[in-house]
């Protein structure tokens, strides 16, 4: 449908509105979000950039401090040392040699000053799968924000936001058989008001 799903004054635009809002409510099933949660992108880098430079940026108060793993794609990685030169504090969590994020690593990073957790889903190079439930709720209990780059996860693994402590999750629609130059991004209600 080419019609402006914003013009609500024609069929063409109610019908491109429709197909919107029925991929909303199927990508929400998908991850376990409320549909108003769902934010479409041009891609998953879009979704990533959006998530952390738009949390760091809209974010209030003294937490200075995001980590992201050293295996994540490097979109998320430029958007880090993007911040990193605006005066946020950027650390790495190490892997061991499976790919697989230290938990005791990110325990010990973890502060009273971390801000964001950016730590992918499933590794897009070699398929490692991230302990991803024990990375939300360490994430819970220090009150810090967790982002997950989900773009290669549909296919290998079930993700429930709520289940899993997710604050900020980036999907990609191509990695699932979808349309290209389609992404999207799952901004938990709370978070929702402080993404800049």
């Amino acid at each position: 449908g080419f019609g402006n799903p914003h013009s609500g004054d024609h069929w063409f635009g109610w019908q491109a509105n429709q197909a919107i809002e029925d991929a909303r409510i199927h990508v929400a099933a998908l991850i376990g979000a409320d549909i108003g949660e769902i934010v479409f992108t041009s891609g998953a880098t879009e979704a990533n950039n959006l998530a952390i430079l738009g949390a760091a940026r809209g974010a209030k108060g003294p937490r200075k401090q995001i980590l992201v793993s050293t295996v994540e794609h490097k979109c998320v990685l430029e958007a880090a040392a993007a911040l990193g030169r605006e005066g946020w504090q950027i650390d790495t969590i190490p892997v061991d040699h499976n790919g697989t994020v230290q938990l005791e690593s990110l325990r010990s990073l973890l502060s009273d000053n971390t801000a964001i957790v950016s730590i992918m889903a499933v590794n897009n190079e070699i398929g490692t799968i991230q302990p991803i439930k024990e990375i939300g709720e360490m994430c819970q209990r220090f009150g810090v924000l967790y982002h997950c780059d989900a773009a290669q996860a549909p296919s290998a693994m079930q993700i429930d936001v709520l289940a899993d402590n997710i604050a900020l999750l980036s999907l990609s629609s191509h990695k699932i058989y979808g349309p290209k130059g389609v992404g999207a991004l799952f901004v938990r209600h709370d978070v929702l008001p402080q993404l800049e």
